[in-house]
């Protein structure tokens, strides 16, 4: 998947966020719905895999732009007159992820417990700032 994304074979990342209660996930594992809680690390996943392989900006681009221009949505631009709805992130914080970093109601992770790369620190949308 590195590989794919560093030659261009993958265009874009997403995550899909559709949280499952606990009770959907805490059945026999052929029972259970599938999918991780990964809105939260997504991009700090991504960043961690590729951090040597992938500069920021073009993985930055695999999140924003790309997906836009995939579904043949125009890109936004950051630019005076237009709101922003953006997220602010430290590029290089390291941090180890706990069920409490997560904010969705599904805490359903394979990353709690490991250290990643990259960490959000605000999200601004329709005028609003919120601390994360």
């Amino acid at each position: 998947m590195i590989d794919g994304l560093v030659d261009g074979t993958i265009d874009c990342l997403t995550s899909d966020h559709c949280p499952d209660d606990v009770e959907n996930k805490l059945k026999e594992f052929e029972l259970a719905n599938y999918g991780i809680s990964s809105i939260d690390t997504a991009f700090a996943t991504a960043r961690t895999a590729t951090k040597d392989k992938l500069n920021l900006a073009e993985l930055i681009s695999k999140f924003t732009n790309h997906p836009r221009c995939c579904a043949g949505q125009k890109t936004i631009l950051i630019e005076e007159g237009n709101q922003a709805n953006i997220t602010v992130f430290d590029p290089n914080k390291k941090w180890i992820v706990s069920a409490g970093d997560i904010r969705s109601a599904s805490k359903n992770s394979p990353f709690i417990g490991q250290e990643l790369i990259g960490k959000p620190v605000c999200v601004i949308n329709k005028g609003q700032i919120v601390k994360i």
